[in-house]
This record gives structure tokens, C-alpha cells and sequence, in this order.
């Protein structure tokens, strides 16, 4: 997420609170994953499929009052199909993060697009 914060222009990072500074906290809540497996052909398996899903909510707040600017909620679906039962699941789970933190730059650049920051 960090590098992906990095590449929107209107906003700089901070590890300080201070004026002119939003804190920004995604999460992911409601988080489920499964597999769901297709036709067998013999011994060997087609169609493998891992999927994730999770509710993405962005909130962005003034770092000096806590107060909340904007929030955003979304219900996100991701769909890895794996090659069989020897593919890694980290190639999933990479996919997964990253469309999540996609999701959370887009609507950063979304909001401040609106709001004129």
C-alpha cells in the first residue's frame, strides 16, 4: 500500500500528525476466502479456483482533531483460477493486496479530486 500511496501526486507522506496532515486508515473487515475446484479429467484437476472477498474501507481523518473527513465502503471480490493443487497460494494472496490497495489509491485520488485538495 505504501507504494502505491507513493505514486498518487496530491499527497505527500508524513509519519508526523500535524496542520495540513490527513491520517488515512483503510481496512478490511468481513474478510472470507474459499476454493472451489472444477471438472476432474482422470487425476488430474482443471479450473481450480481460489477466491477472497472483503468489505475495503477507507477513512480519511484531520491528524489534529481526529475528526472523520470522508469514508468510503466497498465490497470487493477477488478470483485467482490456481493451475492445479501444486500452484502456490502466495500468487493469490499477492493479487488479492494488490487490488485491495489499488482500490484504497483510487478512491484517495477520487477525494481529492472532489475536494480540492
Amino acid at each position: 500500500l505504501r507504494r502505491d500511496l507513493h505514486e498518487i501526486d496530491r499527497y505527500e507522506m508524513s509519519d508526523a500528525l500535524g496542520r495540513d496532515v490527513l491520517l488515512v486508515q483503510g481496512f478490511l473487515i468481513d474478510f472470507v476466502s474459499g476454493t472451489r475446484t472444477g471438472e476432474r479429467a482422470g487425476r488430474t484437476e482443471y479450473g481450480e479456483q481460489i477466491w477472497y472477498e472483503a468489505t475495503v474501507v477507507l477513512v480519511l481523518r484531520d491528524s489534529m482533531s481526529n475528526e472523520i473527513l470522508a469514508r468510503t465502503m466497498e465490497r470487493v471480490r477477488v478470483e485467482q483460477l490456481a493451475g492445479g493443487p501444486r500452484t502456490p497460494l502466495t500468487a493469490a494472496h499477492r493479487e488479492a493486496v494488490d487490488r485491495w490497495s489499488g482500490l484504497l489509491r483510487a478512491r484517495l485520488e477520487t477525494l481529492s479530486e472532489l475536494s480540492g485538495w
